[in-house]
């Protein structure tokens, strides 16, 4: 039965940097699942508020946001009220296409507004299967920033590490000079050998001792490898040049948007000379013709080597 509410629901959800691994992984009972972890940015925030209308069936602006008009349907049949009436507007900051996990951001906020507005509460779970069913692969953003292993063509949870990732250092960027980013959908499904199983459950467990240990400089390692990996499926222009730029700098690692065109180094906050590595790393950046750059923390909210700063919104396509 369609519902009245006294004033319209809302939902948000951070958006996110790339990945630090992503690969094939055991999941249950020894099956092999497609999973990703991702790395969690706060300079990215959507937005959407609902409100319920007595007919016309679910309308969204911008109108363009087809993944979340369809998290908005999927959410009302799945809390009973398949026939209600809304309206939906979402607000994001987010450059889209580019790995900062746009769309999945605007689906899980979306999902959250519906639910509020029908005064329903959904756990990231739901959200999780919710948002892989309106756009066939999320991010687990619904998390809000847990540390964890997510299959994100099937909607759970891998493995949770149970520790939070930090302290770390981001100093992100562009990979690409045209800055136009990466059509997901358009791109090839990921091959994976028999070999790869065994690299990714490697890295699974150094990522899991980094986590529980505090040390990024194993997390950079890890997320190094992980990028070096997709190399042969995305590659990143130049990435022998970084990689000599991220050991040149004293940077803990680096680590790269699988499915698009950004990249960060990353950097250990525990270490006295963190502030020196960055400004070299910004240095190297610019002698190689790359920016805008921009800079972002977890897990120590301290002053870092420079105010946080979001890629430039004429990057936004």
């Amino acid at each position: 039965m369609p519902h009245t509410a006294l004033g319209p629901g809302r939902g948000h959800a951070h958006g996110h940097h790339g990945e630090l691994l992503q690969g094939i992984f055991r999941g249950p009972d020894g099956i092999l699942l497609r999973g990703l972890f991702t790395l969690p940015c706060h300079l990215f925030l959507a937005s959407a508020e609902c409100t319920l209308a007595g007919g016309g069936g679910v309308t969204i602006a911008p109108a363009w946001k087809k993944k979340a008009l369809r998290a908005a349907e999927l959410t009302f049949h799945t809390l009973g009220t398949a026939d209600q009436a809304a309206r939906i507007s979402i607000t994001s900051n987010t450059p889209v296409q580019h790995g900062f996990g746009s769309s999945t951001s605007d689906v899980v906020a979306t999902i959250r507004a519906v639910a509020n507005a029908l005064g329903a509460q959904l756990d990231a779970a739901a959200v999780a299967l919710l948002a892989v069913q309106a756009e066939r692969a999320s991010d687990p953003l619904m998390f809000d920033g847990s540390s964890l292993l997510f299959a994100h063509r099937n909607g759970f949870v891998i493995e949770d590490f149970g520790y939070g990732l930090g302290p770390l250092g981001v100093l992100g960027f562009f990979t690409s000079e045209e800055k136009q980013g990466v059509q997901t959908p358009a791109a090839p499904q990921v091959t994976y050998a028999a070999e790869d199983v065994e690299l990714f459950d490697r890295l699974r467990d150094r990522l899991r001792w980094a986590l529980r240990n505090r040390d990024m400089a194993e997390v950079g390692r890890v997320a190094t490898a992980s990028a070096t990996r997709n190399q042969l499926h995305l590659a990143v222009p130049r990435f022998g040049e970084l990689k000599q730029l991220m050991h040149g700098s004293g940077a803990a690692g680096i680590q790269v948007a699988h499915s698009g065109d950004i990249a960060g180094l990353l950097f250990d906050l525990s270490d006295p000379s963190v502030d020196v590595a960055v400004q070299h790393a910004r240095a190297g950046l610019e002698a190689l013709g790359i920016g805008p750059a921009w800079w972002f923390q977890l897990g120590d909210h301290r002053e870092g080597p420079a105010a946080p700063v979001s890629p430039s919104s004429d990057a936004t396509t």
